[in-house]
């Protein structure tokens, strides 16, 4: 009955149902994640660090809670997209870089499905920074050109994927943007409290021991490397949680943050003792479950039953008599008595 008597869902189009897959492959989505982070961690790190990461990867409580959704592949495109922006900033090479140039047209595509994808362009331009280093007898200026130079080449990418999608639609990103953040922009809150509510839906959704672990990748514990990405990643969330630009569930839509955060707490997991190490794991998984548990993040997404498979009860055998409240015209109350 949830999919028969179903009106809505049987009036769709077969490519409309066709696209239904791309939803029901959500959990081959989420496991592919493990190979870019894997990647990354042992470019950034080593190959524990990148192995612990991964291995926590399953651990994050929005991977699970939030599976299904149009986030779950998120966290694998900007995870290939962060590899690409790494490997292009930190390896030298002559002439035009072709994985700045990837990580700029990549990026084009994820924000073209959805908007949720602005934060990382933030990400990139602070990572670009980060990773910038100028010698002693090097002007600021000359100094300035690699970083400039990776930002052109970034952008190049994301415009030719702008252009190709222009021709093709007949209208720019750009048009979409404006329409979405006419009404996005306005703050229809109380700003000060959703400091908080924001960070902590992030927080709670990553687990609070891998958040632990992910902070203390910001000090010297960790190596320059690791620093870089785990400041960047953390001045990316400061300052769009201070733009007073989220609106409510963070966890979800900044779970492709999220792979990111395990890396810098990786780091700090291979130098402690197995005991530690275990305990912290063990913590995790009771933070997942519990979640699990308590937060129903996701409905079904049906329409309710037929009216014949409502349970029928037998008629009273009191005499019924209608009955009716009302409190000043603010609230009504009606029922039987």
């Amino acid at each position: 009955p949830y999919l028969c008597n179903n009106i809505p869902l049987m009036n769709l189009a077969n490519a409309q149902l066709a696209s239904a897959w791309l939803g029901i492959l959500s959990p081959l989505w989420a496991a592919l994640t493990a190979v870019p982070l894997y990647l990354l961690g042992r470019d950034l790190a080593d190959e524990e660090v990148a192995r612990k990461a991964v291995a926590w990867w399953p651990l994050v409580p929005a991977l699970a809670l939030f599976l299904g959704t149009l986030n779950t592949p998120t966290p694998l495109m900007a995870t290939i997209i962060v590899y690409f922006l790494w490997t292009g900033l930190t390896r030298e090479k002559r002439g035009l870089n072709w994985r700045l140039l990837l990580a700029g047209g990549l990026s084009a595509v994820a924000l073209i499905l959805t908007f949720a994808f602005i934060p990382l362009l933030l990400l990139a331009g602070i990572l670009a920074l980060a990773t910038w280093q100028r010698d002693k007898n090097q002007s600021w200026l000359s100094a300035f050109r690699k970083p400039l130079l990776a930002g052109i080449t970034f952008g190049l990418g994301l415009l030719l994927v702008f252009a190709v999608y222009s021709l093709i639609a007949g209208h720019t990103p750009l048009d979409i943007l404006a329409e979405a953040m006419d009404m996005h922009l306005e703050l229809q809150r109380r700003y000060w409290p959703w400091l908080l509510l924001h960070s902590w839906d992030f927080i709670i959704f990553l687990g609070l021991p891998a958040f632990g672990l992910f902070i203390s990748g910001l000090t010297a514990w960790a190596r320059p490397r690791i620093r870089q990405l785990a400041w960047s990643l953390a001045l990316t969330l400061l300052v769009i949680v201070l733009s007073g630009t989220a609106r409510g569930e963070t966890g979800r839509l900044w779970i492709y943050f999220m792979p990111l955060a395990l890396l810098a707490g990786a780091e700090i997991l291979v130098q402690l003792p197995n005991r530690l190490r275990y305990g912290l794991a063990a913590r995790q998984v009771l933070w997942l479950l519990i979640l699990f548990m308590v937060l129903p993040t996701t409905g079904r997404g049906f329409d309710p039953p037929p009216a014949y498979a409502d349970i029928a009860f037998s008629p009273s055998a009191v005499p019924v008599t209608a009955a009716a409240a009302d409190f000043g015209g603010l609230l009504e109350l009606a029922g039987y008595s």
